[in-house]
């Protein structure tokens, strides 16, 4: 997403913590289990938002999110 994303970002995240649906402390594999391989799965909700995960730079496209882990949006 980087910088165009932002804004968008910061919107949507806004709107699931005001639904009280995640915690910016969480840990990103908490909702996303997927996420916590290859050493990725202390990385918090915040690491992400505030560009602090070392994740600026893919080799491979990531996978779509499919099933169970999109539940998060199912009530938005």
């Amino acid at each position: 997403m980087y910088s165009s994303g932002k804004t968008l970002e910061c919107i949507v995240m806004g709107m699931l913590y005001d639904k009280g649906l995640f915690k910016f402390e969480d840990k990103i594999s908490k909702h996303w289990p997927e996420f916590g391989q290859n050493e990725k799965e202390d990385l918090q909700i915040c690491d992400v938002l505030r560009h602090e995960s070392g994740l600026s730079y893919f080799t491979e496209s990531l996978p779509t999110i499919k099933g169970p882990s999109m539940s998060i949006l199912n009530n938005f």
